[in-house]
């Protein structure tokens, strides 16, 4: 289980801040984005393209699925679901008890 409120809740009962679209699609942008730093510095480090590899094999199609979802999402509700997690993760960084999603 995942203790990182923006995942899928943490023991202690705190907020779940992210659908299940947004939580696969910000795992893969964080696992992706180092891979793709790393090539544009070293474009051609072995290491770099074992985890392209990895991250094609296990993460990619779920990730792209979960993009497109939300990439049919309308601007407002995209705009509606940035503010309540901006509000909700502000919340949470100053130490006070955040609701859980009643979804």
């Amino acid at each position: 289980m995942s203790l990182s409120p923006f995942g899928d809740g943490d023991p202690s009962g705190g907020a779940v801040l992210l659908d299940p679209d947004e939580t696969v699609v910000g795992a893969a942008y964080a696992r992706l984005s180092p891979i793709v730093d790393r090539l544009t510095v070293a474009p051609f480090d072995d290491a770099a393209y074992e985890a392209m590899r990895d991250y094609l094999d296990t993460q990619a199609g779920a990730a792209a699925a979960a993009y497109a979802r939300l990439s049919r999402r309308a601007p407002a509700d995209l705009a509606a679901r940035t503010a309540q997690i901006d509000a909700a993760a502000l919340t949470i960084g100053s130490g006070q008890s955040t609701p859980r999603d009643p979804a």
